[in-house]
């Protein structure tokens, strides 16, 4: 039997629906988790403009490459480096 590596979620960004969002897939979690199906305990959820909820909601990895290094240039590519 395989086991679950990862859940991801991604939704459209509406402020007050992000919370509920994250208890959601945490929750989501805790119950593969309770099935033995995820033997870990990471949590990757939120990012630069969400990451105190997702924190709040048990997020151990959040995103924050806009708090860190701004936002992107209009026009700017996206991708992997070595692309």
């Amino acid at each position: 039997m395989g086991r679950v590596r990862s859940v991801i979620r991604w939704q459209r960004y509406v402020r007050a629906e992000t919370r509920a969002a994250f208890r959601e897939l945490r929750e989501a979690l805790e119950r593969v988790r309770a099935e033995g199906l995820v033997q870990g305990d990471q949590l990757s959820m939120g990012m630069s403009g969400d990451y105190d909820a997702a924190i709040a909601e048990g997020a151990t990895w959040v995103r924050l490459g806009t708090a860190i290094f701004g936002p992107r240039a209009p026009g700017a590519k996206v991708g992997r480096a070595s692309e």
